[in-house]
């Protein structure tokens, strides 16, 4: 699968580059910051859940993600792998 690199402004202001995936994707052990992101048409995004974990492998099991996606829908997930959280 190829992925999408795309660019989202964190609340410090300061951009950051994450990957797309999508929802059902499984995961590694891995340390990420993860959103949660509802495409609305070609150009429009939003982030509808945002969280870091230290084992991205736990993510899709988690009640919270499940309560979330049923709740709003998102249609991808973006993943910006954070070595530091590890």
């Amino acid at each position: 699968m190829d992925l999408d690199l795309v660019k989202w402004i964190g609340a410090s202001g300061r951009e950051h580059e994450f990957w797309v995936y999508r929802l059902n994707q499984s995961f590694d052990e891995i340390a990420a910051v993860f959103l949660f992101v509802k495409v609305i048409d070609s150009a429009t995004s939003e982030i509808v859940y945002v969280n870091q974990t230290n084992r991205m492998d736990f993510v899709g099991s988690n009640p919270i993600a499940d309560e979330i996606i049923n709740d709003y829908k998102p249609t991808e997930m973006h993943i910006l792998i954070n070595n530091e959280l590890s």
